[in-house]
């Protein structure tokens, strides 16, 4: 019984323990194609609300772009392109770049 409870102790901390980490790494900045010149470019991405009704669907997809890049190590992304999907729903395809200085 208590080797339950200090499991369960153990895995919420470690849970805790990984979302708080995460969220202190800074978020990649949102610029355009011209301050991203002398960046390395890593990779696309693309991102989607998903399906339901998303009242805001694009707060909701940058949100995930921006943790993909983070992810992905990015410093910047440059959003390509903002595709509505109905009312609710959408994507966003955008790219990730690492910039020094």
């Amino acid at each position: 019984m208590a080797a339950k409870l200090i499991n369960k102790v153990l895995t919420a901390s470690l849970l805790v323990f990984s979302f708080s980490s995460h969220a202190t790494e800074p978020s990649p900045t949102v610029a355009t194609s011209s301050e991203v010149g002398n960046c390395r470019f890593i990779n696309a991405i693309s991102v989607s609300s998903g399906f339901g009704k998303q009242t805001n669907w694009r707060q909701l997809c940058q949100h995930k772009m921006l943790n993909e890049a983070k992810d992905a190590g990015a410093t910047h992304v440059v959003i390509v392109s903002i595709t509505t999907i109905g009312a609710f729903n959408g994507t966003i395809d955008a790219n990730a770049y690492v910039c020094s200085g």
